[in-house]
Parts: structure tokens; sequence; C-alpha cells
């Protein structure tokens, strides 16, 4: 493990929160792209200044590329974001968002759903174990 003190250690902490979505969230609340030709997109993880995004089928993007696109949140309004794609693996690419980026009510406001999605599966377990066969 890197000294705190050590440039590897700079490499590894972000300068801004990361939303990560945990791999069993309901897709249907996952943030959507809309790209300029049609394709949609999930965003896997995202931050003020950038985005994870799983590529759509077909798609052929490079580190460089400029990219306007629009994200859909479950329960926010569109936002337009632009930016440049910093990396691409075999299933998912990197966007660093222009500024002024993503706002922070926009990341609390994925942060509290998170939070109530996760509560309300806590709530669902307790009420099954309460069913158990040793319920009363």
């Amino acid at each position: 493990m890197p000294q705190s003190d050590s440039p590897e250690h700079e490499e590894h902490i972000r300068a801004s929160y990361r939303v990560r979505y945990p791999v069993n969230y309901p897709e249907d609340l996952l943030p959507t792209l809309a790209l300029p030709n049609g394709a949609r997109a999930t965003v896997e993880d995202f931050s003020e200044t950038g985005l994870r995004i799983d590529v759509p089928k077909g798609m052929a993007v490079r580190p460089g590329d400029k990219l306007g696109a629009t994200i859909t949140f479950a329960d926010a309004n569109p936002v337009v974001v632009t930016g440049t794609i910093v990396w691409v693996r075999e299933t998912t690419f990197a966007i660093r968002l222009d500024p002024p980026g993503l706002s922070f009510k926009v990341i609390m406001s994925e942060q509290r759903a998170l939070l109530a999605w996760q509560q309300t599966r806590a709530e669902k377990a307790i009420i099954r174990d309460d069913k158990g066969p040793h319920s009363r």
C-alpha cells in the first residue's frame, strides 16, 4: 500500500465524490445517457467531473473524442453534459466532463436514492426473517 505522502497515494485520491451503483441495483433506476446518434447507454458511476459509461453496442469511441449527451436520473430532470473521452475498455468508457459538470445537488439526490433503495432491501430482509419457521 502506498504511503499517504507518496506520489502513488495521491493518484488514488479522487478530487470529487463518486456515486457507485451496486451490481444488483435495479436497471430501471440507473441513470441513462442519451447520445446524439440516438443510442442510449447506462451510467455505471459518476462524480461532479466525470462519468463511467457502458459502451452501447456498435458504438466506436476513442480517447480524446468530444461527446455531448443528456443524462436522465430516476428522480431528476435531464441534465445536458459535454466532455472528453479519457479512456475506453471493452465494455466501458470514461468521460471527463467540461465545467460545470454535474451539480452537488444531483450527487446528493442520487446518494439519497441509493440509501433509500438499500434501506428498503434491508427492511424486506427483516420481514422475511420475521416470517421464518421460528417466528410466532
